[in-house]
């Protein structure tokens, strides 16, 4: 079985971190634990910047993550999307940041036209107009 990976901020500095996903038993505090560190100390994290990291490179082979920003090619066009983690599907999944219709694409089909442009809480995220 494999491990899921996430990544989150870390609460004390800021940083990145990646590990295995923890939360106490009342939900009020989340950690991150690297695998590989026998310590077992816990990460504690931002919870609004966890995103699993989803198997898949963009297209100069950047690791991608649930949370990214991606730039998605249609030929001369391209668009800003979101990547995020559909229960229901079970599977990743992209949505237009700048449509309102809600319709989503699975992220595997446009893995060779995409590119990684921001983490989940980057705030120069680039908006195309």
């Amino acid at each position: 079985m494999e491990n899921k990976i996430f990544r989150a901020r870390r609460l004390d500095d800021g940083m990145w971190v990646e590990g295995g996903l923890f939360r106490n038993a009342d939900l009020t505090k989340t950690c991150i634990i690297k695998y590989g560190d026998n310590s077992m100390t816990p990460i504690y994290v931002r919870t609004e910047t966890i995103g699993q990291k989803t198997g898949i490179k963009d297209s100069i082979g950047v690791d991608i993550w649930e949370g990214d920003s991606v730039l998605v090619y249609f030929g001369e066009i391209a668009r800003v999307f979101t990547v995020y983690f559909d229960e229901g599907f079970n599977e990743f999944e992209i949505i237009d940041d700048d449509d309102d219709t809600g319709r989503v694409r699975r992220l595997s089909d446009y893995r060779f036209c995409c590119k990684v442009i921001g983490k989940c809480d980057d705030l120069s995220r680039v908006k195309i107009k």
